[in-house]
């Protein structure tokens, strides 16, 4: 991983759900100035059989995502990677007595997982569903203003424009996901696309929002981790995801609020650039800007990086051609150099 991101000019990450072992395993690995820089949210926190306990869980037990059926009564009760991947945080109670684990690994930022807020009472009710729920979204404020209280920032993984405004209205400082990424067709694109009032709530909140937006094309596509997915993509639904990204994104562009470039399922920034560039919303200049100011100022705000200035790192790339001519000039890199290092 640390080859493959220094080859493609990537030199921060943020990592917004991982093990904490795993986090401890690669210490001397990372975060120095011949590697990549790293950020991480350590384990998330949701409710009871919200997302996403259903993959960690499968991971932690070691099922085949093949055998969910046989195992599935075993997945509703396994609580093996509570506590390593995510907290369940039911109820004020919960959160008081579970904040110290939560902040014993030291993260570097909150991760909270909403889904589909707005049937929260409904979904809570399931005993029998995992993945379709995460936290009550009359805890985030709480959520939010202990983390603050705490020197930590907070990044909400949302589904719905009606999570990001709880994430936003609550003071989360990240938003991870636009919505909109699998829409149904017998759904109402509104339930989804941000509204010009939910940007400028954001940009008066200062909330940064990472699209992950190329994440809805993997969601369209066959999935090779199942033995008996469908052949073909879901082509209509990629294009309704791409028309919601579209309107949402022209609209966050338009009240300024920040968007930085990261990926999701196994992919690197450099995917969700051109992705984005492929949606046609942002100029090549825009893009850049994210890319290579935005994104590495909200992984490390203390630090003065993203910028050719005095007294800031000296981490920069050098091209063999102009990207504001041709994007495609972000992959012809001929220097690498980070804090002073030069690969």
């Amino acid at each position: 991983m640390v080859q493959s991101n220094l080859r493609d000019g990537i030199f921060y990450g943020l990592s917004l759900l991982n093990p904490i072992k795993g986090k401890r395993a690669v210490a001397d690995q990372v975060n120095k100035p011949s590697s990549i820089d790293v950020a991480y949210s350590d384990a998330g926190l949701t409710a009871t059989l919200g997302h996403p306990i259903l993959s960690e869980e499968v991971n932690a037990n070691g099922y085949s995502w093949d055998a969910l059926q046989a195992n599935w009564s075993k997945l509703l009760k396994s609580h093996t990677a509570e506590g390593e991947t995510y907290f369940v945080i039911d109820n004020l109670d919960d959160l008081q007595k579970k904040w110290p684990q939560i902040i014993a690994s030291k993260p570097d930022i909150i991760k909270i997982f909403l889904l589909f807020t707005e049937e929260f009472g409904k979904r809570r009710q399931s005993t029998t569903t995992m993945n379709d729920r995460g936290l009550d979204p009359s805890l985030v404020p709480a959520i939010v203003e202990r983390a603050h209280r705490s020197g930590l920032r907070v990044a909400a993984h949302i589904e719905t424009a009606a999570d990001f405004r709880v994430a936003v209205s609550a003071g989360v400082d990240v938003i991870a996901h636009l919505p909109g990424l699998e829409p149904k067709e017998d759904e109402d694109p509104m339930r989804y696309e941000l509204t010009e009032a939910d940007a400028k709530l954001a940009h008066d909140k200062g909330t940064s929002v990472v699209p992950t937006a190329c994440l809805a094309e993997r969601l369209a596509a066959p999935k090779p981790w199942l033995s008996d997915a469908a052949k073909q993509a879901n082509v209509a639904q990629f294009e309704r995801a791409k028309q919601i990204q579209r309107h949402s994104l022209q609209t966050l562009m338009r009240y300024g609020v920040p968007i930085a470039i990261g990926p999701d399922l196994f992919e690197n920034a450099v995917t969700e650039a051109f992705y984005l560039q492929s949606l046609g919303v942002f100029d090549t200049r825009t893009l850049l800007v994210m890319w290579s100011q935005t994104t590495p100022q909200l992984i490390f705000p203390k630090r003065k990086i993203g910028r050719l200035s005095p007294n800031y790192e000296a981490s920069l790339l050098a091209l063999s051609c102009n990207p504001l001519n041709d994007f495609a000039c972000t992959r012809k890199i001929t220097i690498r150099m980070k804090q002073g290092h030069l690969f």
